[in-house]
């Protein structure tokens, strides 16, 4: 059964990576099933590819149906971060902010402690334009920002806070060795750049940089990739969503 399923999963993976969406959907629902009780590696696998699929009411129900059966100790900020993507492409923007405020009270967060829910807070709140949620977002990280600008991704928090410049950031983002990890740190590192540049009103700068994160070859793996997708979907609204 084990075998089975490994056998099914490797496949959906492949098929993924080939942008055959819906038959890695059909694969990983297979897994689904067959997994049990054990279903959460693969639903959340699926959810994602419904989000590359475009199927974002689906991917949507499976990020909270995540919810409902982690146990509490263990959901990840993550699951609340998609169901916001989600509801920001379902055209649901007044749902974003208070699921992904939901979130920061998830038990397990990124590797720097919790400092990209605060950041995409930060961009809720200048997108929609919601000051209150800019004053809690700042707040938040003002918390880890006495971690300085090392490892990642602790340096997205003294750069969005104008503490460090875009060489020094970029500096950061380009310190592991392994290349896809690097990809996949450039990806974020482009998202935030274009974040700092709306905030400072150099919109142009914005777009080149959002623009650059959606092209990442290994975007799909960082909720900012598809946030900047979204951007360039919608032809980089300004300045907010409604």
């Amino acid at each position: 059964m084990v075998e089975n399923i490994q056998g099914l999963a490797s496949k959906a993976r492949e098929k993924r990576k080939e942008g055959e969406f819906q038959d890695a959907i059909r694969l990983y629902s297979q897994c689904i099933e067959l997994a049990g009780e054990d279903k959460a590696f693969h639903l959340s696998n699926r959810a994602i590819t419904y989000m590359e699929a475009g199927d974002y009411s689906l991917e949507l129900e499976d990020y909270k149906y995540l919810v409902v059966i982690t146990d509490s100790r263990f959901i990840p900020d993550d699951y609340f971060i998609y169901q916001g993507i989600c509801h920001l492409y379902l055209e649901q923007s007044q749902e974003v902010l208070p699921v992904w405020k939901k979130g920061l009270t998830a038990p397990y967060t990124d590797a720097a402690g919790g400092v990209v829910l605060p950041s995409l807070i930060l961009y809720g709140a200048e997108r929609i334009g919601d000051p209150e949620a800019e004053r809690l977002a700042l707040h938040l990280l003002e918390k880890p920002a006495t971690r300085g600008s090392e490892g990642w991704p602790g340096a997205i928090v003294p750069f969005l806070l104008g503490r460090i410049d875009t060489d020094e950031f970029l500096n950061v983002a380009h310190s592991t060795s392994s290349e896809v990890l690097r990809a996949r740190w450039q990806c974020q590192a482009d998202f935030y750049i274009g974040l700092r540049a709306i905030r400072g009103g150099q919109f142009s700068k914005s777009k080149d940089a959002f623009r650059r994160c959606s092209n990442n070859p290994y975007g799909c793996y960082e909720a900012e990739y598809f946030l900047a997708r979204w951007e360039v979907m919608n032809n980089f609204p300004d300045p907010a969503f409604d």
